[in-house]
């Protein structure tokens, strides 16, 4: 009886043993082929920031969270040698060099003068 049970608890373990050793010996899906792969291609470019959130303080002054650093005019971005030469309610304008690059935080919504409801319209008698 001890046996049959050792025996019937060690096949869960090796066939989950087996299943590592063949996951160990999976390529990524992802990769490129070798042949379009080089040696100067395997560095990562660095991603362009994103603006994540921008605040406006109680004294006016903006901070815009991009990459998950809180920033103000004149900070420079971590890591980058971009600094930030402007912040708006709702876009970031950073200089590198003497080019500017400008993170909007919605880039697809317009803002425009909201209607007067009907309620403010037709107040009640």
């Amino acid at each position: 009886m001890a046996s049959s049970l050792i025996r019937l608890l060690s096949l869960p373990g090796a066939l989950l043993l087996s299943c590592a050793a063949a996951a160990q010996a999976l390529s990524d899906p992802t990769l490129p082929p070798a042949s379009l792969r080089s040696a100067g291609t395997d560095a990562v470019a660095s991603p362009a920031p994103k603006l994540q959130m921008i605040l406006r303080g109680p004294d006016d002054v903006h901070r815009a969270l991009i990459d998950g650093q809180w920033l103000r005019v004149g900070d420079l971005l971590p890591g980058a040698t971009a600094r930030v030469m402007r912040v708006t309610d709702s876009a970031v304008v950073l200089a590198r060099g003497t080019d500017n690059e400008t993170l909007e935080l919605l880039p697809t919504i317009a803002k425009r003068p909201a209607r007067p409801s009907d309620a403010a319209r037709d107040p009640p008698p």
